[in-house]
């Protein structure tokens, strides 16, 4: 039952595009900046961006597992 539980959740990552890859070109896209004070609007718009396709990735992440998870109950 895991088995299938856990080919059910990998699929729909997969559909999602968050595959390894996906998390590998976040990491180089995202790993250099620092946390520092923001002082012109392009350092914010990185920022802004940033957080976005992480918050994304995560959500999407998050509520892909948990309805796998909830599937298995």
């Amino acid at each position: 039952m895991p088995e299938i539980i856990e080919t059910v959740v990998s699929t729909a990552l997969v559909e999602n595009n968050l595959t390894e890859q996906k998390l590998i070109q976040l990491e180089k896209d995202y790993k250099g900046l620092a946390l520092k004070p923001i002082t012109n609007d392009e350092e914010l718009e990185v920022a802004m961006v940033a957080k976005r396709d992480l918050r994304t990735t995560r959500t999407t992440a998050v509520k892909i597992c948990k309805a796998g998870r909830e599937d298995a109950i």
